[in-house]
C-alpha cells in the first residue's frame, strides 16, 4: 500500500475528494486517474500520451499495531518497526482518533507527568485513591528516547517508555467502563502533529487476553464503543467546559479521561509560552526531555 500526495498535480485539488476505482484513484476535479504507483493513467479531456508525463508523489507504508505508518523521507525507508511492542499473546485494540487543538508537545509532555493522573482524573472516581500515594519521578535518557520511573511509598513502581520523537508506551490499570475486563493493558500513544497548533491522538493497546477472556473483552469493548458512539463528541464537551457551560467536576462521558486530559492540555493554549513555568520535582521527566530536545535542536541549527 502507498500514501499519495494530498493534491493532484494538475490543478492541486485535494485527492481525498475523489474516489477509488479498483486499485486506482480518480481526482474529482477533472477526472485524472492514477494507479497505485502514482502514475497518471487516464485524462478524459487531454490528448493521448500526455498521461505518461504526469505522476503524483507516493510514499511506502507498513501496518503495525493496528495503525498504518508511512515514510515521507528520501531514499530507502529506515528499519521498521521503529519501536518494539509486547510479544505476549493478546489482542490489539485500536482506539478512536481524537484531533486535539494544541501543539503535540503539550500532550506528549503530559504523558511524562504521572502525578497529574491523581488530580486531573479524580472527578469520576476512577483515579481518586492515587492521591494518597503520589510517585517520586525520575528519568534517564536512552538510545531510543527516555525511560521514566514512578516510584511510590508502597514500593510499587511503574516504568514508562517515551520513544523519540512522539510516542509513549505505558502500562495502565483496567479502563473505566470495562469493569476490570482485560486487566492491566499496555497502551501506545502516538501524539501525531497535524500542524503547529493541532495534533492527533492515535492510540492502540495490547490486551493480554486469549480464548474466552478475549471474547469477553471484545464483547465488553463493543458495549463501550456503542456508548461512545451515542455520546456527544469529546471536543464538544471540552469546549463546554472551557466556556463554563458545564463544570469540570460534573462531566460524565464514556471517554471521561480523554475529555479531562484534552480540557487541561489544550486548555493551556495552542502553543503555550513555557518561559514563566515553575517546574518542580514531579516534572523530572519533562525537564530531562526538554534538555534532550534543546540539545538536538542546537545540533540541527549548527548543521
Amino acid at each position: 500500500a502507498q500514501v499519495m500526495d494530498y493534491r493532484c498535480p494538475h490543478r492541486h485539488a485535494p485527492m481525498h475528494l475523489g474516489w477509488v476505482e479498483n486499485d486506482d484513484i480518480r481526482c474529482v476535479y477533472h477526472g485524472w486517474k492514477y494507479d497505485c504507483s502514482g502514475q497518471c493513467i487516464e485524462q478524459p479531456a487531454e490528448e493521448a500520451g500526455f498521461a505518461r508525463k504526469v505522476q503524483i508523489g507516493t510514499y511506502p507504508t507498513q501496518e503495525y499495531l493496528g495503525l498504518i505508518f508511512a515514510y515521507f523521507g528520501d531514499g530507502e525507508p529506515p528499519p521498521f518497526p521503529h519501536f518494539p511492542h509486547r510479544q505476549t499473546p493478546g489482542l490489539i485494540q485500536v482506539w478512536n482518533a481524537e484531533r486535539v487543538p494544541c501543539n503535540y508537545l503539550q500532550s506528549f509532555e503530559n504523558s511524562m507527568d504521572e502525578v497529574h493522573v491523581a488530580y486531573t482524573h479524580m472527578p469520576g472516581g476512577s483515579h481518586a485513591k492515587l492521591a494518597q500515594d503520589l510517585p517520586i519521578i525520575t528519568a534517564e535518557e536512552t538510545d531510543w528516547g527516555m525511560l521514566r520511573f514512578g516510584t511510590r511509598k508502597s514500593g510499587k513502581g511503574r516504568q514508562t517508555w517515551h520513544y523519540a520523537p512522539n510516542l509513549t508506551r505505558v502500562i495502565v490499570p483496567p479502563l473505566a467502563g470495562m469493569d476490570g475486563i482485560g486487566g492491566w493493558t499496555e497502551i501506545y500513544f502516538s501524539f501525531t502533529p497535524v500542524d503547529d497548533e493541532n495534533h492527533l491522538w492515535l492510540i492502540t493497546s495490547h490486551v493480554e487476553a486469549t480464548g474466552d477472556a478475549a471474547e469477553a473483552y471484545k464483547a465488553k469493548r463493543a458495549e463501550y464503543n456503542r456508548k461512545v458512539a451515542a455520546a456527544r463528541p469529546v471536543m464538544e464537551v471540552v469546549r463546554d467546559i472551557w466556556s463554563g457551560k458545564i463544570s469540570y467536576a460534573d462531566v460524565t462521558h464514556p471517554d471521561l479521561a480523554i475529555v479531562q486530559d484534552i480540557a487541561v492540555q489544550a486548555g493551556q493554549g495552542r502553543i503555550e509560552d513555557r518561559d514563566h513555568e515553575r517546574l518542580g520535582r514531579s516534572d523530572a521527566g519533562i525537564i530531562v526531555w526538554r534538555k534532550i530536545l534543546a540539545r538536538e535542536l542546537r545540533a540541527i541549527a549548527a548543521g
